[in-house]
């Protein structure tokens, strides 16, 4: 039986890699290859019960965050 390949993806936040932060908290990925001429869309959703990511981790207007998939 063949397995597939477990998606490898990459999450900037201002230009900083925050996987090592995030990655406990990420309980879905969902990834959009899009049609030719429009950006594909990587979603995460994020487990905050303890509201750890509404203080400067919030993003604000300008905040550049960025996924890549590998």
């Amino acid at each position: 039986m063949e397995t597939g390949k477990k998606p490898v993806f990459k999450v900037e936040y201002n230009q900083k890699d925050i996987m090592r932060w995030i990655s406990p908290y990420i309980t879905s990925v969902s990834y959009t290859d899009n049609e030719h001429g429009q950006s594909d869309e990587i979603e995460l959703q994020i487990e905050d019960s303890e509201h750890r990511w509404k203080s400067s981790w919030y993003p604000t207007k300008g905040d550049l965050l960025t996924g890549i998939m590998q």
